[in-house]
């Protein structure tokens, strides 16, 4: 063995040494086996290590050192599904299909690719920029069962908020974690029927096409609709909830 070949063995030790004490000197072990790193933490919620003056995330560094090379486009996933975690044990290697089905199956799919937890954001009234308290969603959501509008239930409680707020809350696209749904009920839609603004109908006009003995021509040219709208209307495949 030449000279050369016995410095480069020496640094490549000396290297891994020192990767070594790099990661356990910033490292809390926790009871759970979690190694919690305790160096720089990044925006996203992850562990930030510097290594040959690159920056890379601490976990993926803890897997390379103790594990082997990270195949090209995979993803290093948590079994403790905790961030900050740098213990190899805890570390899997997954493609980006995996880690997806993952986020889903633990609860953590991210409304935004820069938010890791986002079970663990503030939600409803607890959150700062919130408008309204989780009892009054709840009122708006059981006065939404009872088919009244966004804009009738603004003006009935004196909110402050836009329509569209109350629509989100009474689809349940809005304030979903009070599972509201499961308690009252589904509300019909705020734009079906009569409570669409666009509406030519009212659902008593509807009542009356249904009991009418009138011809498609004649009910067209009283209700000012077309004639395909109203064989709609009889045959049920529009204003169903009439």
């Amino acid at each position: 063995m030449n000279r050369r070949t016995e410095l480069l063995i020496e640094r490549n030790k000396s290297r891994k040494e020192n990767t070594q004490d790099y990661i356990l000197s910033r490292i809390s072990k926790a009871k759970n086996d979690c190694w919690i790193w305790t160096g720089t933490i990044g925006s996203d919620g992850y562990g930030k290590a510097k290594r040959d003056g690159k920056t890379v995330r601490a976990h993926r560094l803890s897997y390379a050192f103790y594990k082997g090379d990270i195949p090209a486009n995979t993803c290093v996933c948590h079994r403790c599904d905790t961030p900050l975690c740098v213990n190899p044990d805890h570390l899997w290697i997954g493609s980006h299909i995996e880690n997806e089905l993952d986020k889903t199956q633990k609860g953590r799919r991210s409304p935004s690719p820069s938010v890791s937890h986002p079970e663990r954001l503030p939600k409803g009234e607890s959150h700062h920029k919130a408008k309204l308290l989780d009892g009054t969603v709840e009122v708006i959501y059981q006065m939404g069962v009872q088919n009244m509008t966004a804009e009738q239930i603004k003006e009935s409680l004196e909110l402050e908020v836009h329509p569209s707020s109350i629509n989100r809350i009474i689809s349940g696209k809005g304030w979903s974690h009070l599972r509201l749904s499961e308690r009252y009920g589904d509300p019909l839609p705020q734009n079906i029927g009569d409570r669409n603004p666009s509406s030519k109908l009212t659902a008593q006009a509807v009542l009356e096409i249904r009991s009418s003995s009138n011809s498609l021509k004649e009910l067209a040219q009283k209700y000012n609709v077309s004639e395909s709208n109203i064989h709609c209307i009889l045959k049920r495949k529009t204003w169903t909830h009439v």
